[in-house]
């Protein structure tokens, strides 16, 4: 037991050291993407590339997906909205033929959300694709604020920041949504802002904007994985391509309702994860990456970090002392939702 505790801790503490490195520096993009925005509005509309954008649903209802039409109210001249829906549907499909918004289905669901979005790819022809959940709502200024970064030919994905209009499950149970930051923020704005100063930011799934020849030079958004979001970011700087995020809310969602749905969702993450380190593609195997790059998508924390908080509550709670953990992030913003 001695020897795991030991291997734990060294993995530990090397994956806290490269943390503490890459939280070192921070990229800020805003003063780039005012000049580009600047530099797209004064050029001819006709000029600017076609995007498609492409919302991605499974089982919402139409309360949900009736926030499609704030994507129609993006700011930008030359876009094409497109539904992906995986349940084939009937009365979706009549609703977007009323509205005006293209409809994409398949006869199965293979590949889960990834196969969704291979499919939406093969269906659709602009060299750039805005991608969203069908529960996040996009700011008008979404793509005239991030298409003029793909003037950089070796750029493939600008990940922007998910913000959500209600409190997480825990902060909200706990009534401390004024007393605690959103962690989404504190990812979003500081770790993949230091990330991206690094060169190993990732697209999270929904609120980005990609390039479609890269994604198709490395045949589209990887099926074999649970979290295709963060494995698409690995296989394209293992190709060479590079990911950025630019740290402004340009979109806005909702978050896990319950402690139920919350715990899914990191189930998810948590299991995507260490699945991606055994696939061929993945950050430890695949040609390609550099050794810093593997690390910063090896994620050991998924198990060293809660096996040593495990390890280390257990032995708090036969001593009789409790233990708390809070994290205040500089970008937090009270949450209205009491």
């Amino acid at each position: 037991f001695s020897v795991l505790l030991l291997i734990l801790e060294t993995v530990n503490g090397i994956d806290h050291g490269v943390y503490l490195l890459i939280k070192s520096r921070k990229a800020d993009r805003s003063s780039q993407a005012n000049r580009m925005e600047a530099e797209l509005r004064s050029a001819d509309p006709t000029t600017l590339p076609w995007v498609d954008i492409m919302i991605t649903t499974y089982s919402e209802d139409w309360k949900i997906l009736e926030k499609i039409e704030g994507a129609k109210n993006i700011d930008y001249p030359n876009k094409n909205l497109w539904v992906l829906d995986d349940t084939r549907r009937h009365w979706l499909k009549e609703r977007c033929n009323q509205e005006g918004i293209g409809y994409i289905t398949r006869a199965d669901n293979r590949g889960r959300k990834a196969g969704n979005q291979n499919n939406g790819l093969r269906h659709t022809t602009a060299p750039f694709i805005l991608q969203l959940d069908a529960d996040f709502v996009p700011m008008p200024g979404i793509l005239i604020r991030t298409i003029g970064f793909f003037s950089d030919p070796k750029i493939a994905i600008v990940q922007t920041p998910q913000s959500y209009l209600n409190c997480e499950p825990f902060r909200w149970n706990l009534g401390l949504e004024r007393a605690m930051s959103d962690e989404a923020q504190a990812f979003y704005y500081d770790d993949q802002a230091s990330r991206d100063a690094w060169g190993v930011s990732f697209f999270c799934g929904t609120s980005a904007v990609m390039r479609r020849a890269a994604l198709e030079g490395v045949g589209g958004f990887p099926e074999e994985c649970d979290t295709e979001d963060i494995f698409t970011s690995v296989i394209l700087l293992a190709s060479g391509w590079r990911t950025i995020c630019l740290p402004e809310p340009l979109s806005i969602g909702v978050a896990p309702t319950n402690l139920s749905a919350l715990i899914k969702q990191r189930t998810r993450w948590c299991h995507g994860n260490l699945r991606m380190l055994f696939l061929k593609r993945g950050p430890l195997r695949c040609a390609g990456l550099s050794l810093f790059q593997r690390w910063a998508f090896f994620s050991p924390h998924w198990v060293t970090g809660n096996s040593l908080r495990s390890f280390t509550r257990s032995r708090q709670l036969s001593h009789g002392f409790p233990s708390a953990s809070f994290h205040r992030c500089r970008h937090w913003t009270p949450c209205s939702c009491r």
